[in-house]
């Protein structure tokens, strides 16, 4: 074989792995992507509720065993931008001045068998109104450094 046919068939067979490459690409996003519901948790008796990354992470102040008593629970929202009927997060303006806000936590997992399976959860939350919605700091590492901050919320 000369230097020449070598060359042309390194260049045939790096097309050939790009044409390929790029057929998986364009298969697989032809799929239509479509979530089932698999999970549902109703958590009531919220206090306050911070907004430690929007969109993302949020943590509740639940009264647990009566007035006087409280835990914490972060919880993680994915969301799913892609599909317009699941949004990541909802706010309901619909609970009564003299009641506790409450949440509802939805999990959602792909409907087929298409890997990778992984759940993700939406929350709705029922509050008084949006001044309830308060910044919570958060803490995230950039690199070899730890990063804190909190988050603001527009009001």
């Amino acid at each position: 074989m000369t230097s020449t046919t070598r060359s042309a068939m390194r260049i045939l067979i790096v097309l050939l792995y790009i044409a390929l490459a790029l057929v998986a690409c364009l298969g697989n996003s032809q799929k239509p992507r479509s979530y089932i519901q698999t999970g549902e948790e109703t958590i009531k008796n919220i206090e306050r509720i911070f907004m430690n990354q929007p969109g993302y992470q949020y943590t509740l102040l639940i009264s647990k065993f009566g007035p006087h008593e409280s835990i914490e629970r972060t919880i993680h929202v994915g969301g799913l931008s892609w599909e317009p009927k699941i949004p990541g997060v909802v706010y309901k303006y619909d609970v009564a001045s003299s009641d506790m806000m409450w949440a509802q936590l939805k999990s959602w997992e792909k409907e087929s068998g298409d890997w990778p399976n992984f759940a993700t959860y939406t929350v709705e939350f029922h509050i008084h109104d949006v001044s309830e919605i308060e910044g919570g700091g958060w803490s995230r590492r950039q690199g070899k450094i730890q990063v804190h901050g909190n988050t603001t919320v527009v009001q």
